[in-house]
C-alpha cells in the first residue's frame, strides 16, 4: 500500500516538473534569437544536464534551471522504475508462494487418493482371497455332490441324465 501512496506521489512530481521543463522551454524560446539557437542550447543540455546544472558549464540562469529540473525528472523517473520493479517483484513471490501453496494441497491430495487408493487394493485383494476360497468350497460341494448322486443312481440312469442335460443346454 505504501508503494501505491508513493507511487502516485511519484507521478504527481513527475507531472509537475515536466510541466515545469515545458514552461521553461517555452520562456525561452521567447528569448532566442531563432530555432536553431534554442534548438542547439536544449540539445546540449539534455545530453549533459549534471554539468549545467552543478555549474560546471557556465549559462544562463533559466537554462540552469532547465538542467536542473530535467535531472529531477530523471531521477523520479529512475524512483518510479524502482517502485514498479520491487512490485513486480512482490507479485512474483506473491505469485510463488501461492503456487507452492497449491503445490502443497495438491502433494496432499495426492497422497490421500493414493492412501485410499491402497485401501481399495487390499479390499479387493481380499475379496479374490474369499471369492476363491468359495470357489474352492463350491467345488469340493460339487465334486461330493456328484460322488453321491453316482452312489444312488446306476449307470444308464446317470447316462439318461446326462444326456437329457447336455439336450436341454443346447435348447
Amino acid at each position: 500500500m505504501a508503494d501505491i501512496s508513493n507511487m502516485e506521489t511519484l507521478k504527481t512530481q513527475h507531472d509537475d516538473i515536466c510541466e515545469k521543463i515545458k514552461t521553461i522551454r517555452e520562456n525561452y524560446f521567447e528569448f532566442c534569437e531563432d530555432e536553431t539557437q534554442f534548438n542547439t542550447d536544449m540539445v546540449s543540455i539534455e545530453k549533459d544536464p549534471e554539468s549545467y546544472s552543478d555549474g560546471t558549464i557556465k549559462t544562463k540562469l533559466i537554462l540552469k534551471k532547465y538542467a536542473c529540473a530535467l535531472l529531477d525528472k530523471n531521477e523520479v523517473e529512475v524512483r518510479m522504475k524502482d517502485i514498479v520493479s520491487d512490485e513486480r517483484t512482490n507479485i512474483t513471490l506473491e505469485k510463488f508462494d501461492e503456487q507452492q501453496k497449491k503445490l502443497t494441497k495438491l502433494e496432499k491430495q495426492l497422497k490421500e487418493q493414493q492412501y485410499l487408493h491402497d485401501e481399495q487394493h487390499k479390499k479387493l485383494t481380499k475379496l479374490e482371497k474369499q471369492l476363491k476360497e468359495q470357489q474352492y468350497l463350491f467345488d469340493e460341494q460339487q465334486y461330493k455332490l456328484n460322488k453321491l448322486i453316482r452312489l444312488f443312481v446306476d449307470d444308464e440312469d446317470m447316462k439318461t441324465f446326462k444326456t437329457r442335460t447336455d439336450s436341454e443346454s443346447e435348447a
